[in-house]
C-alpha cells in the first residue's frame, strides 16, 4: 500500500517542485496538496471545478495530477495563480480561470471533483453545496478546506453537518483536522 502511494503520488517530487506552495509560509493548504494529488491522480479525477483559487496552491497540485482540466472559479483577478501555474510550470493547457461568483459563474457539467475554499461564511457554503453537489458526478469527490479553521471552521462544519444529514446515505464522509481542516465527501453512488 504504501509503494502505491508513493508511485502513484510520487510525494518526493511533488514536494520538491512545489517546495513554494509545500512551505506553510507561502500557503494556507501546504498540507492537504499531497491530499488533493492523491485523490485527482488515484482515482483519475479529469473534470474538476475549484471554488476559490487564492494563490492557486491547490490548482497547481490538482493541475498537475489530473489528465483533465481544471476549472478554478475566484471573486477576484486570479493573476498571482495564473502566472504561477501557466508560466513557471506549464500547465496552463489544464487550468480554466473564470473570475466571477461561485454559483453564477460555474459551467454546467458533470464533475468527479469539486473542491470549496471561497467564501467561508455559513449562509454561502450552504448555497454552493446545494448549488453543486447536483453536478457531483457518481463516485465523486466533494472537499471543502478551513472546517477547523477558527476564524470560518465553525459555519463550514455546520453547513456541512446540515447537508451531509439529508444525504449521509448518499455520502461518506472522511475529516482531517491539520492545517485548519479539511472535509471530504465521496460519492457513494456508482
Amino acid at each position: 500500500m504504501v509503494k502505491k502511494l508513493i508511485e502513484t503520488c510520487h510525494l518526493g517530487q511533488i514536494r520538491s517542485k512545489h517546495q513554494r506552495v509545500m512551505n506553510d509560509e507561502y500557503s494556507y493548504i501546504h498540507e492537504h496538496l499531497e491530499t488533493l494529488y492523491f485523490i485527482v491522480k488515484e482515482f483519475d479525477c479529469r473534470n474538476i471545478l475549484e471554488i476559490g483559487t487564492g494563490l492557486g496552491s491547490s490548482t497547481l497540485a490538482m493541475a498537475e495530477a489530473t489528465q483533465g482540466i481544471v476549472t478554478t472559479i475566484d471573486i477576484n483577478e486570479c493573476g498571482q495563480a495564473q502566472d504561477m501555474i501557466i508560466f513557471d510550470n506549464e500547465l496552463g493547457h489544464k487550468v480554466n480561470f473564470i473570475r466571477g461568483d461561485s454559483i453564477k459563474s460555474f459551467p454546467k457539467g458533470f464533475y468527479d471533483l469539486i473542491f470549496i475554499d471561497g467564501n467561508h461564511e455559513e449562509l454561502n457554503v450552504k448555497k454552493e453545496l446545494n448549488a453543486l453537489f447536483p453536478y457531483l458526478q457518481h463516485g465523486g469527490w466533494l472537499i471543502l478546506h478551513d472546517s477547523c479553521n477558527p476564524k470560518w471552521g465553525k459555519g463550514i462544519l455546520n453547513s456541512v453537518k446540515e447537508f451531509y444529514r439529508d444525504k449521509q446515505d448518499q455520502l461518506t464522509w472522511y475529516e482531517w483536522f491539520n492545517c485548519n481542516g479539511l472535509i471530504i465527501l465521496k460519492n457513494k453512488l456508482e
